[in-house]
């Protein structure tokens, strides 16, 4: 993708997961989003996601799961929701 970084946009869901987590996770996922910001389209980590996630993409990070959404237009990623891998589907993205 170059060197030009996407901006993140972070939903207060995904915030709140943040915040909610403990310091050695915090800074998995950060370094994740850094990842993100610079490749969202990454094969090794990233996969687009289907059904009615349709258009939505999936960053998997050890046991967590972050969902997002690329615009490509505005150079922007907006995460939409952070969470563990065993109910990350079941929360209302």
């Amino acid at each position: 993708m170059g060197s030009q970084k996407f901006r993140l946009e972070l939903s207060d869901k995904a915030e709140d997961f943040l915040k909610g987590c403990t310091r050695f996770v915090r800074e998995r996922l950060k370094d994740a989003l850094d990842k993100i910001s610079r490749d969202p389209y990454n094969p090794e980590h990233s996969i687009p996601l289907v059904g009615n996630l349709s258009g939505k993409r999936r960053w998997t990070e050890g046991d967590f799961r972050v969902i997002y959404k690329v615009e490509d237009g505005n150079v922007t990623v907006y995460i939409l929701q952070i969470g563990h891998r065993s109910n990350i589907y079941q929360k209302d993205i």
